[in-house]
Order: structure tokens, then C-alpha cells, then sequence
């Protein structure tokens, strides 16, 4: 199984270890994902603090996908 679906299984089980890692994994690539739709810092940031709220209350929804990263950039690129 994939990294990052063990890392969202463990996340189903409110490991917040497992929430950083992902955090960390990603944070970068999305940030610079979401700029290349906005320059708006405070809005990039909102909407990857809204993300990872997100993944936290209802992680089971970031393992619909066949990829997590999938999942990820498309929930940023539908809350823009």
C-alpha cells in the first residue's frame, strides 16, 4: 500500500503524527499549486488550513482516489 494511504489510515485512528507527515509531504507542492491560481497569500494559506481541518475530521474522503495527492490538489483546486 501506498505511503500516503497508510499515513490517512493512521490518521482515521487520530494518530496527529501521521497528520504531519502529511503536512510535511505536501504542504509545499500545494501551496505552490494553489498560486499559480492566486497570489493571494492569505488565501492559500486559509485554504490549506481548511485542507488539513479536513483531512482530519473526515479522512476517509482523501481515500476515494486512486492517489492521495490526487485528492489533495483536487479539493484545493474545487475550494478556490
Amino acid at each position: 500500500m501506498h505511503i500516503d494511504k497508510l499515513l490517512i489510515e493512521r490518521i482515521q485512528k487520530r494518530d496527529t503524527r501521521a497528520l504531519e507527515e502529511l503536512y510535511d509531504r505536501y504542504s509545499s507542492y500545494l501551496y505552490n499549486l494553489i498560486k499559480r491560481k492566486t497570489n493571494d497569500v492569505k488565501q492559500i494559506i486559509s485554504l490549506l488550513k481548511q485542507l488539513f481541518q479536513e483531512i482530519w475530521q473526515n479522512p476517509h474522503h482523501f481515500l476515494q482516489e486512486k492517489y492521495v495527492s490526487i485528492a489533495l490538489s483536487n479539493y484545493c483546486m474545487k475550494h478556490l
